[in-house]
């Protein structure tokens, strides 16, 4: 659910209970003569006793104020019918008095009869455009569980192809926002956690720690159960503001104690010997994640596999960890999925299943895990679990490398094909993935290009087809394959490949890649100036430039470089030692002593 629903993972919606109703109830003195209102009066008088006999009156009035045509009298004996109360438990008479008031405007049925649709009940099956369409009018009517409901609604639709993602997500965001404001607490959990991460195609919605903070806080404080839980979190990451693990315990064990399963979670771990915390035990630990675990908080049941497999305030028991990996595996959690495919990979408690790793691989790495699309990748190469398919390995290591470099995928994949290090060397194809970068006008391609062409790989060598690449390449001031192109171009002024032997347009090149700090060039300028090679001889300009190469100790020397160059670096780097040593204190004393 991640590319169509990531955002919905924001706003954490636990919105997959029917609504609790709560009958309209006023106190009120029995007239003498009985109006459809006035029995409606009766009948909640009735009802609020404690006497059996009192409420079955009460609840044959309430039939007698509905059958006269009262909305709200048509709606609370539809609530009755749906909680059972004064009368056996009927969810079609429930709907049948509940629809007869939403007709005539009642916004209370209208969210109620929304609800039953949307959810649906025994003997009335979902429908999810009578849901809308009841929620809306209700939602517009200004009842909050309505706006609360209509957004997850929205959010249906939106994956239903319905209406488009974006028009889904802004919707449920705006009629989130407005449960919120009017004051409903789940609302304001919801936004807290969209401000907490923020959404950040609606700059609206952008991350705001202190409104987070401040809608969590309120709404831990007047009861809501999983406020009060990220509460907890968020004081104990710091997002209020400041670190305060006091507070951020306190709230999380007032959560868990009453049994919120993502406060059990996070008290287990505060237990954890593995996240450095204060509070080691590794037995607590255990037992709050098995609570947690057994509540079905998939993230739970994952790290409850660890820790059965790991010995953790339990006995080792890998047919235990085996099954709560499972669990969570098919409850859509990454790490759980993870966990399964490593099991069958390696034949940890089950059979060795490589058909099963991979299928489990797949789908944490389909939900964005680096770790899957690595492992995944490498089954490709090595044809575990499905046939041997390079492409798709080089696909599956570009996906979890892109996380972490910025440089173009096309290039990547270039590499991967030319180094042959995770995927069979296949030069030609690192051409074709290098082709397409550079027409992105990608500089470390065409240096990669010009390389194969000077090098003869994959195509025949070609010293006037390599110029071309190394000239496009240098046009990038940014990048350090700029600056190898730059280097190359000299080495190939300097030697007269193609272009005329002309050591001053070598040395400008060399310069050029120097001066941006090119380390095998600022080399290779030293030696030019110390052999007076394209430029005068000039021995202050070759020290300088040997400093400004291994001014940080003694650097590893390019295989390219001649050995005179070598030389010259290593005897220049002993010099330096020398006068280090020679200006220490324990010299000074040796120097003395002497």
């Amino acid at each position: 659910m991640k590319a169509a629903g990531s955002w919905m993972m924001k706003l954490s919606m636990v919105l997959s209970a029917p609504l609790v109703i709560t009958p309209l109830w006023a106190e009120a003195n029995p007239p003498a003569v009985m109006t459809a209102p006035q029995a409606f009066t009766q009948a909640i008088h009735n009802l609020k006793s404690q006497n059996k006999d009192d409420q079955a009156r009460g609840f044959m009035k309430m039939q007698q104020a509905a059958s006269g045509g009262n909305p709200k009298a048509e709606y609370n004996l539809g609530a009755l019918y749906h909680e059972g109360l004064g009368a056996t438990q009927d969810f079609v008479q429930a709907r049948y008095w509940i629809e007869k008031s939403a007709e005539q405007g009642y916004p209370a049925a209208e969210a109620l009869l929304g609800n039953i649709y949307h959810f649906g009940r025994k003997g009335i099956p979902e429908d999810l455009e009578k849901a809308f369409y009841w929620t809306e009018k209700a939602a517009n009517h200004g009842v909050t569980s309505a706006q609360r409901d209509l957004a997850l609604i929205y959010y249906q639709q939106a994956l239903a192809h319905k209406i488009s993602p974006s028009e889904g997500q802004q919707k449920a965001l705006y009629w989130m926002e407005k449960a919120a404001d009017r004051g409903d607490l789940e609302a304001k959990f919801q936004m807290a956690n969209v401000y907490l991460s923020g959404i950040p195609n609606l700059p609206q919605y952008a991350a705001d720690n202190k409104k987070a903070f401040s809608l969590c806080k309120d709404a831990a404080e007047k009861g809501n159960l999983k406020a009060a839980a990220l509460l907890g979190k968020i004081y104990y990451s710091g997002d209020s503001g400041k670190v305060d693990q006091k507070a951020g315990f306190y709230w999380t064990e007032k959560a868990a104690r009453l049994g919120d399963p993502f406060a059990e979670y996070n008290m287990a771990r505060f237990y954890n010997p593995q996240n450095g915390n204060e509070r080691v035990d590794p037995d607590t630990a255990f037992y709050w994640m098995e609570k947690s675990a057994n509540q079905g908080f998939h993230p739970a049941e994952s790290a409850l596999g660890r820790f059965y497999r790991d010995g953790q305030g339990t006995e080792k028991n890998p047919d235990k960890a085996f099954y709560w990996y499972n669990r969570a595996a098919e409850g859509g959690n990454i790490q759980g999925q993870i966990d399964l495919a490593m099991a069958y990979y390696h034949g940890d408690a089950t059979e060795k299943d490589s058909k099963k790793a991979f299928y489990w691989c797949e789908k944490a790495a389909n939900q964005g895990s680096e770790e899957a699309e690595e492992q995944l990748a490498e089954m490709y190469h090595q044809g575990e679990g499905t046939q041997k398919d390079d492409d798709k390995a080089a696909e599956y290591y570009q996906k979890a490398w892109a996380k972490h470099h910025f440089d173009n995928p096309a290039t990547v994949m270039g590499d991967l094909y030319f180094e042959g290090q995770k995927i069979d060397r296949n030069y030609p194809k690192a051409l074709a993935w290098y082709q397409k970068a550079a027409a992105q006008n990608d500089s470390r391609a065409e240096n990669a290009i010009g390389n194969i062409y000077y090098s003869g790989l994959a195509v025949p060598q070609d010293f006037k087809q390599a110029l071309v690449w190394y000239r496009k390449a240098t046009a990038d001031f940014y990048h350090t394959q700029a600056y190898d192109a730059e280097m190359k171009l000299g080495d190939m002024y300097s030697k007269g490949q193609v272009v005329p032997q002309d050591l001053k347009q070598a040395f400008s090149w060399y310069e050029r890649s120097a001066r941006h700090h090119y380390k095998p060039a600022e080399i290779k300028l030293s030696t030019l100036y110390e052999k007076g090679i394209g430029v005068e001889k000039n021995k202050e300009q070759a020290a300088y430039w040997y400093r400004k190469a291994f001014d940080k100790a003694f650097a590893e020397i390019d295989d390219r470089l001649d050995d005179h160059a070598q030389g010259m670096a290593m005897l220049y780097q002993a010099a330096e030692d020398a006068k280090k040593d020679a200006a220490s204190p324990k010299a000074k004393e040796d120097a003395v002593s002497d």
